[in-house]
């Protein structure tokens, strides 16, 4: 691939490369996104919580300076979000091309959209308490000690009080599989209603998601015709009426997946 951007931030490293239609950014050489396959990541981290939340009049999104997770909760009809990104650097080469052709935007003057350039860590203790219906931490993998102080149930603490009654939590973990176990635990222990999915839509690429809530969680609303994940909703549904707490998802190899 072709180096488009290659400089450092006041935090880190940020590469952008791109091949055709194709864009790979990385952070400190760590792998954020590609423009071939964050649908389906996005589509789990945004689209699915969104669809499970009982409003969407309020989102927000800690991390995702790229404003793809952005993107999707607008899609999703979301009447007003907050984002809230450390790295200003970030920010403002998402609101270029070529990025801003993949955001569709979602960093360019929405007047739904309030992005707050700082730490969550800080940010999130400014907003009152049950006051967003979709929280998603879209935060780089625990590469250091200061990123994972993001997945620390210290952390958590600030954030989930945050949520509405029938708000809904989501975060993507890159961690061992037992990490992802005891933040769904947490989430249990915590809310009420936890779920962890690990999804698996192409051969190449593992993520694993987990999800939480005070009401139990149930699809509300369908997925938009246009998003990846619109054909596994009703499996999801079926997956949560029969209580399940761990659901894997196989790939589109099958129309609906399997969950």
């Amino acid at each position: 691939m072709a180096t488009l951007f290659n400089g450092r931030s006041s935090y880190q490293q940020i590469a952008l490369e791109g091949d055709g239609g194709r864009l790979y950014l990385s952070l400190d050489g760590y792998f954020q996104f590609d423009s071939k396959t964050e649908r389906w990541y996005h589509g789990f981290l945004v689209t699915l919580p969104g669809l499970m939340a009982g409003d969407l009049k309020r989102v927000l999104i800690m991390g995702g300076g790229d404003g793809l997770a952005l993107r999707d909760a607008l899609a999703l009809g979301a009447q007003e979000a907050w984002l809230v990104e450390l790295d200003r650097d970030v920010l403002d080469l998402a609101k270029r091309p070529p990025i801003s052709n993949l955001n569709h935007g979602s960093l360019l003057g929405d007047p739904r959209v309030h992005v707050i350039v700082a730490d969550a860590k800080e940010a999130v203790d400014k907003f009152p308490d049950g006051f967003f219906d979709l929280i998603v931490a879209d935060f780089p993998a625990a590469t250091s000690p200061e990123l994972a102080t993001l997945y620390e149930p210290e952390f958590y603490d600030k954030v989930l009080p945050k949520l509405s009654a029938s708000g809904v939590f989501a975060s993507q973990i890159s961690e061992e599989p037992e990490f992802l176990r005891q933040i769904r635990l947490f989430m249990e222990k915590t809310l009420g209603h936890g779920l962890s999915l690990v999804a698996m839509p192409h051969r190449t690429e593992t993520q694993a998601f987990v999800y939480g809530s005070r009401r139990p969680l149930k699809v509300r609303r369908w997925a938009p015709a246009d998003s990846p994940i619109s054909g596994i909703t009703p499996n999801l549904e079926a997956a949560l009426r029969a209580g399940k707490k761990v659901l894997t998802y196989r790939g589109p190899m099958r129309p609906a997946g399997v969950l």
